[in-house]
């Protein structure tokens, strides 16, 4: 039988965080959104058994991400995304992607910034 692809995309995790190269910028909270790949080396026992314990349980992945960020300040959304790159790196030692998004205070700049980093190459 040929192996299956699996991963699990949590998608828009929305934080609420002080953020920004000036201190000004970080008074004030704002709201970022973090997406997160996760490949399985394997498929999941979940898949077959319907069981929490068989996968990852992103309610409390996300939860802990949340907890952790928000109650830090941050100048860098690369410096966001590797800390919360290695947050899920700490719980679940597979191949992940993070992306961080914000829409900065800049003139023109409306689609927002990305940062992306984790285990493989993205386009």
């Amino acid at each position: 039988m040929k192996p299956i692809y699996t991963q699990l995309k949590l998608h828009d995790l929305a934080l609420n965080l002080r953020l920004g190269w000036p201190d000004e910028e970080r008074r004030c909270k704002q709201t970022v959104s973090v997406s997160i790949i996760l490949k399985f080396p394997a498929m999941p026992m979940g898949c077959e058994t319907d069981d929490l314990t068989g996968t990852i349980c992103y309610d409390q992945l996300t939860k802990t991400i949340t907890t952790q960020c928000e109650k830090k300040s941050y100048k860098l959304i690369e410096h966001l995304a590797y800390d919360i790159y290695n947050q899920v790196k700490a719980s679940h030692p597979i191949d992940c992607q993070v992306s961080v998004s914000k829409q900065p205070p800049i003139e023109n700049l409306h689609g927002g910034a990305t940062f992306v980093c984790g285990d493989w190459e993205t386009v």
